[in-house]
C-alpha cells in the first residue's frame, strides 16, 4: 500500500474524511488519540534538527494524547516519496502514565508492531528513531505480539487492521 492509500485509512478511521466515519461510534476519535499519517510519521523519523521535532511535536500536542499510532516503513531516503517496501506500526501507549509517575512511567511505552513473517531491520531502526524523536529522549521501545501476514505484500493491510 502507498502512504495516500494509509492516510486514507487513518483519516476514515479518524472520523476526518466525508461520509461515515470507520473510527469511534461518535464519529470523531477521542481527542486522546493521534493517528499519525505516513509522511508526517517518515518526516519526523528523519528530521535531524531538534527545532524542527519540537515544532512538529508541539503541533501535533503529542504531549497531550494518551495512544499516538504511527505507520512505519523501511524507506530511509527522505528525498524518496512511497519508497519503502514494508510497513510496520509504531504505538506510543502513555495511558498508564501520570503526573505523579516516575520519569519513565510518565513517557509511557513505545511498542512497535510488524506483522512481517521475518525481522524488518530497517523499519524497527526507522520506528526506533520516531520513538526518540517523539519523547524528545532516548527511549526503550519493545516489539509487540501481533498476527504475521503469510505472503510478503499485506503489511500495509496489517497496519490498518491493527490501528482499527
Amino acid at each position: 500500500l502507498s502512504d495516500e492509500a494509509i492516510s486514507y485509512a487513518y483519516s476514515r478511521l479518524s472520523g476526518d474524511a466525508d461520509g461515515d466515519s470507520c473510527g469511534s461510534e461518535g464519529g470523531k476519535l477521542s481527542e486522546d488519540v493521534l493517528l499519525i499519517d505516513p509522511p508526517t510519521a517518515f518526516w519526523l523519523a528523519l528530521q535531524t534538527e531538534l527545532k524542527d521535532r519540537e515544532e512538529a511535536r508541539k503541533a501535533l500536542k503529542v504531549l497531550e494524547r494518551k495512544l499516538v499510532l504511527c505507520p512505519i516503513n523501511d524507506n530511509r531516503d527522505g528525498g524518496a516519496v512511497d519508497a519503502g517496501t514494508h510497513w510496520g506500526l509504531l504505538v506510543w501507549d502513555r495511558r498508564g502514565s501520570s503526573s505523579s509517575s516516575s520519569s519513565t512511567d510518565k513517557v509511557g511505552q513505545f511498542i512497535y508492531y510488524d506483522s512481517g513473517f521475518c525481522h524488518m531491520q530497517k523499519s524497527h531502526d526507522q520506528a526506533q528513531q520516531l520513538s526518540r524523536h517523539l519523547a524528545g529522549q532516548d527511549v526503550p521501545m519493545q516489539v509487540g505480539s501481533c498476527p504475521k501476514q503469510t505472503n510478503s505484500f499485506d503489511c500495509g493491510m496489517y497496519v490498518i487492521y491493527l490501528s482499527e
